[in-house]
């Protein structure tokens, strides 16, 4: 929250716009919803910025914070006259319906406004939903001059940050420092973990189970879940399942349907995983852990043709990762797919 703010002349105007909504009480509930890291928690922490709203602003991390807080059920008491803008951050679908069910039959004296990350169908005549755009690119490129980098330079790097402010500040720390590898440093770290857990410790092992599924699926650049491709997908699961039966096509289902609901997981008919940062480390983390009993050619003979060349789109990113290189070697060997001539 400390880094320079960069904000499109769109979101400058749509946060005047919310500042007026709230002023007028035309709005009660401002919904802001959006990929991670694109910079909603800062932008509404920039929207109650003013006078007005900082002397009542109350921010609370986590929608079950919020729930089980006393101060909640001392604000709804008829005999209190507090005034109250509750921003309240990563705030599940099911979370906002309780909090809000229960403050928006009180008086206007206090307001809302919830973030969230995934899939929302929120609807109510005192609520605006906003879905947060990505960051322009040109401001991405700015995030990075402001570390130090070349403007060329930044150009270049923009595409990988895919338009996430979080990211951006993490490659031009890096890069600024002269990191050899853009995913080492701490910051980066504590990016990766945002992504991949979100803000609360998640070491049950459905979410351990939703991971494992994620580094599988990031040996490919993209891959076929819909019909008429869905053999892409189910060669997957296959491919996990031999590494942990309990990963039936079911569950294998549930992590896709989770990781689309937080957004690292996009697309309709063909999914792929984003940031392409993100998908880079988890590409690098697959071969960190489970690289040494991974035999490519014998995989890539399962595969699908179309499927073989998604895998080997990603091959380009393993030159820091012996087992992938030492199993590209039997891949270009006499039991590889390339000695017929027609991949």
């Amino acid at each position: 929250m400390s880094q320079k703010l960069r904000q499109s002349p769109e979101l400058k105007q749509l946060k005047e716009d919310l500042q007026r909504q709230i002023r007028s009480g035309e709005v009660r509930h401002i919904r802001l919803l959006g990929e991670p890291g694109i910079g909603k928690t800062r932008f509404a922490l920039e929207l109650t910025d003013s006078d007005d709203f900082a002397s009542v602003k109350i921010y609370v991390q986590g929608g079950q914070a919020m729930i089980h807080n006393s101060l909640l059920n001392e604000l709804i008491q008829p005999d209190d006259r507090r005034v109250a803008l509750l921003v309240v951050d990563e705030c599940s679908q099911r979370d906002v319906a309780s909090i809000w069910n229960v403050l928006k039959a009180k008086s206007d004296r206090i307001k809302l406004i919830s973030i969230y990350h995934g899939e929302d169908s929120t609807l109510d005549d005192q609520t605006r939903c906003v879905e947060f755009p990505r960051t322009d690119n040109n401001e991405i490129v700015a995030i990075l001059t402001d570390h130090g980098v070349g403007r060329n330079e930044a150009g270049r790097w923009a595409d990988f940050c895919e338009g996430c402010p979080r990211v951006a500040h993490a490659v031009g720390a890096n890069l600024s420092s002269n990191s050899a590898d853009l995913l080492t440093s701490p910051t980066t770290s504590l990016v990766r973990d945002r992504f991949l857990d979100g803000y609360a410790a998640n070491e049950t092992d459905l979410h351990e189970m939703r991971k494992l599924v994620l580094r599988h699926i990031a040996l490919f650049e993209r891959f076929g879940f819909e019909s008429p491709v869905e053999d892409e997908a189910r060669c997957i699961q296959k491919m996990i399942q031999r590494h942990d039966p309990a990963v039936t096509w079911a569950k294998f289902c549930d992590a896709i349907a989770f990781w689309r609901s937080r957004k690292e997981i996009q697309g309709a008919t063909t999914l792929y995983i984003t940031p392409g940062l993100l998908h880079v480390f988890l590409f690098k983390d697959f071969w960190k852990r489970y690289g040494n009993g991974f035999d490519i050619a014998e995989e890539m003979g399962r595969m699908p043709n179309a499927l073989k060349g998604w895998f080997s789109a990603m091959l380009k990113h393993a030159h820091e990762c012996k087992h992938a290189s030492d199993s590209i070697a039997k891949l270009l060997g006499p039991q590889g797919p390339y000695t017929e001539g027609t991949f």
